[in-house]
């Protein structure tokens, strides 16, 4: 008997209709050979998105039929885009699914099926897809999109830490973004809200990003945090916060788990001194809050708790103990002159000031320059 007659008389039995219209099938023919036949139009081709369900689950994946009496395998690494090491975290028997097919005419993956060729899905590809575009939507500001994001860290570094967004995007926040956190391992793991600085389109699909450079999306934690103490701080408090670094014209400081910055000029009403005389990495500190906003951050003072110009130069003992009573005055005072500064607008602009200008505190300096005596309240 012919080859082709073969070929016609298995096609005909299998397919049970006209040649022209046999799906691609591997077939063991009469003669002992594997029989591959012509695909048609009809047969899902790679990058089509195909519904299904699930019919069957292994250690490997998950069988879904795709129409009648044809299957498909979603590989488990397919399966999400968030990493999972089980079919069975996502998906559950006689779910209804669409998937993209990323392959076609693999080698079966059932037992005992050593010629059959077989479809492959994935769903992770239609996720990426989604969440993508929920990321771009919400760096555009689109309405009823935010920047906020809830991430998992995976990894510390030593220039910040690499993050998973829930919906399975790689990111990584610098270490300038981690403010306090930076450095600290114990975050691996753990979720934290972030918020979303930039999307770099061109490192979508890099797998396994490595350099800072080469991730798609870089998110800062230190804003969200500072939001939060914003929220939680009025002006005129008086805090306590620890000394985490001295530098040359300010030092840095941990309020709350945020980092905060305190300028020279708000530590004393006088300036001919060295910082690092005056404080020490690790010292406690009372300090007085300027000004606590979402956008521009929060603004800490020493310099308003002194009694008198230069008072915690000399005895930085008496103006922490004394903090929350010079507090009262100090905000006494700097009421007053806000309430001048917005008077002096109002003269200049009218009734309605131009945005923005009202809402500007008068800053710690200008409370305390314009005195020529010792006294500052």
């Amino acid at each position: 008997m012919s080859h082709r007659r073969v070929q016609r008389m298995a096609r005909f039995a299998i397919c049970g209709r006209a040649e022209s219209d046999c799906s691609m099938l591997s077939l063991v023919g009469i003669e002992g050979r594997a029989l591959e036949l012509p695909a048609t139009s009809a047969e899902p081709q790679v990058g089509d998105v195909v519904s299904g369900t699930v019919v069957g689950m292994m250690q490997d994946g998950a069988f879904v039929e795709v129409g009648a009496k044809s299957w498909a395998l979603l590989p488990t690494a397919n399966a999400s885009l968030v990493p999972v090491t089980s079919v069975t975290q996502v998906l559950k028997i006689g779910q209804e699914i669409s998937a993209k097919v990323i392959a076609v005419g693999v080698g079966s993956k059932v037992p005992g099926d050593l010629v059959a060729t077989q479809i492959v899905l994935s769903l992770a590809e239609l996720q990426r897809a989604d969440a993508w575009n929920e990321a771009e939507r919400a760096m555009t500001g689109e309405e009823g999109t935010v920047c906020i994001f809830k991430v998992t860290v995976l990894e510390v570094k030593p220039w910040g830490a690499t993050v998973l967004t829930k919906d399975g995007l790689q990111g990584m926040i610098l270490n300038r973004d981690l403010g306090a956190k930076a450095g600290d391992v114990g975050m691996v793991g753990t979720q934290i809200e972030t918020l979303l600085l930039s999307i770099k389109p061109e490192n979508k699909d890099i797998e396994f990003p490595m350099r800072p450079d080469e991730f798609p999306l870089v998110f800062s934690y230190k804003s969200i945090a500072t939001r939060a103490l914003a929220e939680a701080l009025t002006e005129g408090m008086v805090v306590e916060a620890k000394i985490v670094q001295l530098l040359a014209g300010s030092m840095e400081v941990v309020l709350n788990d945020v980092q905060c910055t305190i300028k020279k000029m708000d530590m004393s009403g006088m300036q001919s001194f060295n910082i690092a005389d005056l404080f020490m990495e690790g010292e406690i500190i009372k300090a007085f809050v300027v000004s606590a906003d979402e956008i521009a951050g929060v603004r800490l003072s020493t310099r308003l708790l002194e009694a008198k110009r230069g008072q915690i130069l000399t005895d930085k003992a008496t103006v922490f103990a004394n903090a929350e009573e010079q507090a009262k005055k100090a905000l006494v005072k700097v009421t007053k002159e806000k309430r001048g500064f917005e008077a002096v607008l109002g003269d200049t602009f009218g009734e309605e000031l131009p945005a923005g200008k009202a809402k500007k505190a008068v800053s710690s300096s200008q409370v305390v320059d314009d005195s020529d005596d010792d006294k500052q309240f």
